[in-house]
C-alpha cells in the first residue's frame, strides 16, 4: 500500500467545493427515494447480520417478491433498503422492526437532506469566459468551466445564438464572487471506450495508454455583480412581486485578452497571406526571417 509519492494522502488537498445545478427529474427522483427508502441498523443481537439476511426476512414477513425491495450495505447507518412501491415502503415503516438471522433490526424512514448543510449564494454575477472554443458554446460546458464556486443561471442571447462568440457570456449565483478563479483550464478529453458517460459498460480488458485530451486556458472576466444579501426572506419563494426588491448592479472593468486587474493587451495587425506563408515556410525550416534593409544602409560603407 503506496503511503507517500504521487496520489498519497499527503499530495492530496483537504477540500475542494463543486456545485450541481439540480434539475426537474433530479428533484422528482429525490422525491421518490423519499417515499419508496428507508433506513436499517441492528438494535439487539447478531451485530455482523449481512444485508441479504435482511433481505429476505422483510421478503418472508411480508410476502414480498425479489423485485420489490433492494438492500444493501450502507453509511453512516448499516443498510439502506430501497422499495419499488410507496404501499410497500410505508408497510415495513409501520411495523418498525424485523428480526434477522438473530438480530433485531430498527428501520425508520431515510431522509435525503439528513446529512446536508444549509447554502446561500446571494450574489449574482455576469461571467464572461474567454477562450472557450466555438464548438463548446453551449450550457453543459458552462457548467463544467463555472461549477466549482458557481451555480449557472442562463447563457446570454448573443451566447446562446451564437452572434457573438468573442467569448461565453452567462449569468450565475455565487456564494462569494471574491472566490471566483481569474482563470481556469479547461480540458476536453476523448471519449471512453463505452461511449456515452451516462451509459456503463463492463470490460475485462485493462487499458493501453493513458487517456488524451486538448486543454485551453480560459480568462474568467466578471462583469457585473447584484447583491440579494439584503432581499426580504420570501423574496424567492411567495413574492409574486417581481419589483419586490431590485439590487443595484455594480459594473467591473476588465479588458479582452487580459486577466482581469491587468493593463490591456495591444493587438498586433496580421500580416497579409502571402508574407504570413513565407514567414510559415522559413519557421518550417527553422530559419528566421532577415530584416529587409534600406538602399542606404545597403551603400553605406562599414
Amino acid at each position: 500500500m503506496a503511503m507517500s509519492g504521487i496520489g498519497s494522502a499527503a499530495t492530496r488537498p483537504d477540500e475542494d467545493p463543486i456545485i450541481i445545478a439540480s434539475s426537474f427529474e433530479m428533484d422528482q427522483d429525490m422525491k421518490n427515494w423519499e417515499e419508496t427508502a428507508a433506513i436499517a441498523w441492528v438494535v439487539q443481537g447478531n451485530r455482523k447480520v449481512e444485508a441479504i439476511s435482511i433481505d429476505r426476512a422483510i421478503r418472508k414477513f411480508f410476502r414480498l417478491s425479489h423485485r420489490d425491495l433492494t438492500v444493501c450495505p450502507h453509511l453512516p447507518v448499516q443498510f439502506l433498503i430501497k422499495f419499488e412501491r410507496k404501499e410497500h415502503c410505508s408497510m415495513v415503516l409501520k411495523q418498525g422492526r424485523v428480526k434477522a438471522d438473530g438480530a433485531m433490526v430498527q428501520i425508520r424512514p431515510w431522509r435525503p437532506l439528513e446529512h446536508a448543510f444549509g447554502a446561500a449564494m446571494n450574489f449574482r454575477v455576469r461571467l464572461c469566459l474567454e477562450g472557450v472554443p466555438a464548438y463548446g458554446h453551449m450550457p453543459y460546458v458552462v457548467e463544467r468551466i463555472i461549477t466549482r464556486r458557481c451555480s449557472f443561471d442562463r447563457l446570454d442571447d448573443p451566447s446562446a445564438l451564437l452572434t457573438s462568440t468573442r467569448s461565453l457570456d452567462c449569468w450565475a449565483w455565487t456564494a462569494n464572487p471574491s472566490a471566483i478563479p481569474k482563470v481556469v483550464w479547461l480540458t476536453f478529453t476523448s471519449r471512453g471506450a463505452g461511449g456515452l458517460a451516462s451509459e456503463v459498460f463492463v470490460h475485462e480488458v485493462r487499458p493501453t495508454g493513458c487517456k488524451r485530451g486538448a486543454t485551453f486556458r480560459i480568462i474568467v472576466h466578471l462583469d457585473k455583480m447584484e447583491d440579494y444579501s439584503m432581499a426580504p426572506l420570501d423574496f424567492f419563494g411567495s413574492s409574486t412581486d417581481a419589483n419586490a426588491f431590485r439590487p443595484t448592479p455594480v459594473s467591473f472593468d476588465w479588458h479582452y485578452l487580459s486577466v482581469d486587474g491587468m493593463p490591456p493587451i495591444q493587438l498586433q495587425e496580421p500580416e497579409d497571406d502571402e508574407e504570413a506563408a513565407r514567414a510559415a515556410a522559413l519557421a518550417s525550416r527553422g530559419e528566421a526571417r532577415r530584416p529587409q534593409r534600406s538602399s542606404s544602409q545597403l551603400l553605406r560603407p562599414p
